[in-house]
């Protein structure tokens, strides 16, 4: 039965008493009830709780006016178990509980705890942080994913196409550690579009050197290619060119583009030594700015890059920039 609110009534000693004296049966024995109200309408109720220990707070059920004249029902659903289920502390002093549409398992809900915004963890949810971005953990593999452009057009992607565009590691092609001297630059990057894939080398030869013989390794010591061709990162090279950015001072400004299997090949060492070299670009003259050499020969898969001296000139770079491109698929 439903139990009444007394709002005021006037109670004898001895009534006091038997009420006392119930209410100690009650605690003793603990109290049984089809229905609890607590409060009536327009009269606010509460439940209180109290833990075993004095002192210590307490639990107070209570609820806000509703919208319209409804009924908030709290629910256990069927369980095959006996569950504890903890509230717990939401470190602020007002927190809500999270509302689903469906039952959610632990292990569902599990993916949430622990997550730093920002930072990728095994079996947690991708939270993205302030800035907006997110770091994916060390050894994360993408099976696969959908991006949409601008225009909320469906694009799909491959394992292949991130790890060709967005993995600095796998494109990381280095010259040979003989090219380079204090001030030269060495840029290098591939990307796929589609079935397309082009790769760009950027080259400020600052530092480097030629030397007086006609075909001669360009480079400042030891081993001196500018990368390497792999079917992997450039696919199968149809088209190139080698365009002059700035016109070579200081050495040979007639300079060449080879390719050759190994990649042993070192400054001062004649190209043509070295096993199925081809010529990839040959000037037939001194470069001029902004002068583009289409490709007359291709690389094969696997080969090294290198220039060469076109020319029998000696001499120091102090300039010299050239944009070195393949297409391939």
């Amino acid at each position: 039965m439903a139990m009444k609110v007394i709002k005021s009534a006037s109670i004898t000693s001895r009534a006091r008493e038997n009420i006392n004296d119930n209410f100690a049966e009650l605690y003793a024995g603990g109290v049984g009830a089809i229905d609890i109200d607590a409060g009536e309408s327009g009269v606010a109720g509460s439940v209180d709780i109290f833990p075993a220990t004095a002192a210590h707070g307490k639990l107070a059920i209570t609820v806000a006016d509703q919208t319209g004249n409804t009924t908030v029902a709290l629910t256990a659903a069927a369980m095959g178990q006996a569950t504890t289920v903890t509230i717990p502390d939401p470190g602020a002093a007002a927190g809500y509980v999270v509302m689903t549409t469906a039952a959610l398992a632990l292990a569902e809900a599990d993916v949430l705890q622990n997550v730093t915004p920002g930072t990728g963890a095994a079996s947690k949810a991708m939270i993205l942080d302030a800035n907006s971005d997110w770091s994916a953990p060390v050894n994360c593999v993408f099976k696969y994913f959908q991006l949409k452009d601008a225009d909320d057009t469906l694009l799909s992607t491959t394992l292949e196409y991130v790890n060709s565009n967005c993995d600095p590691v796998a494109q990381a092609v280095s010259p040979g550690a003989g090219f380079s001297g204090a001030g030269t630059v060495h840029k290098y990057g591939a990307r796929r579009t589609g079935g397309v894939v082009k790769t760009e080398i950027m080259i400020d030869l600052t530092d480097t050197k030629s030397v007086a013989t006609d075909l001669d390794i360009i480079g400042v010591s030891g081993v001196s290619h500018i990368g390497r061709i792999t079917a992997a990162l450039n696919g199968t090279i149809l088209y190139g060119k080698m365009t002059c950015l700035e016109v070579p001072v200081g050495g040979a400004v007639d300079l060449d583009l080879y390719a050759a299997d190994e990649g042993t090949g070192a400054y001062d060492g004649l190209v043509t030594d070295l096993t199925a070299d081809v010529a990839l670009v040959t000037a037939g003259g001194n470069w001029t700015l902004n002068l583009e050499k289409f490709m007359t020969g291709l690389p094969a898969a696997n080969q090294y890059l290198y220039l060469t001296s076109g020319t029998a000139t000696a001499g120091t770079y102090s300039a010299g920039k050239f944009l070195i491109e393949f297409w391939g698929y």
